[in-house]
């Protein structure tokens, strides 16, 4: 019934807001965030050809060496190649990161990533860390959000088209609708 719940109150959260990505981006993020019990994170979003970052919670980038924010980067194109969430309770005991220069000074929390994909395409891809390696993400936790992550892909193809069309419009949604009246 939990899962149920925490779904029903996602999806009251985006109905609820504008349809802004930006907006999307960063309750999707909170939302998995809650569901895995993570320290911090951010999301990436599909712009064009390229990913960009549309928000984080606890994920200062300033303050993060160059080597670790070079690992991040790593593992979201790595989730973006396979279309599949990866998970490591130690990197620097995990052996698909043993070549990864850059791993050498990551910190040892426990890493989750998640893809949001709609029709094969991967949309968004959400980091997310624990500080202390003690404290390993739940299964059940993982499995929630990866439920979670596979349902609200569409919700970020839908706000990313709406953005599309408000750049091709040079109008909101909101004002193109209530132009038109479209009851």
């Amino acid at each position: 019934m939990e899962f149920f719940e925490q779904f029903i109150q996602i999806l009251q959260a985006l109905n609820s807001q504008s349809e802004e990505s930006g907006e999307v981006a960063r309750t999707i993020l909170v939302c998995l965030m809650e569901v895995t019990q993570a320290d911090s994170g951010f999301i990436v979003v599909k712009e064009a050809d390229s990913f960009e970052e549309r928000c984080h919670v606890h994920f200062n980038r300033d303050s993060l060496s160059s080597e670790h924010r070079r690992f991040c980067r790593t593992l979201v194109r790595e989730t973006i190649r396979n279309q599949k969430s990866m998970s490591s309770l130690d990197l620097h005991q995990d052996p698909r990161f043993a070549a990864v220069e850059s791993i050498k000074v990551v910190a040892h929390g426990p890493v989750l990533t998640l893809p949001l994909v709609h029709q094969s395409e991967v949309l968004a891809v959400v980091y997310l860390e624990k500080t202390r390696r003690s404290d390993a993400f739940d299964p059940g936790g993982i499995t929630r959000a990866q439920k979670l992550a596979q349902i609200l892909g569409y919700h970020v193809y839908q706000s990313l088209k709406l953005a599309e069309f408000e750049r091709f419009q040079g109008v909101s949604t909101h004002e193109f609708l209530q132009k038109y009246r479209f009851d």
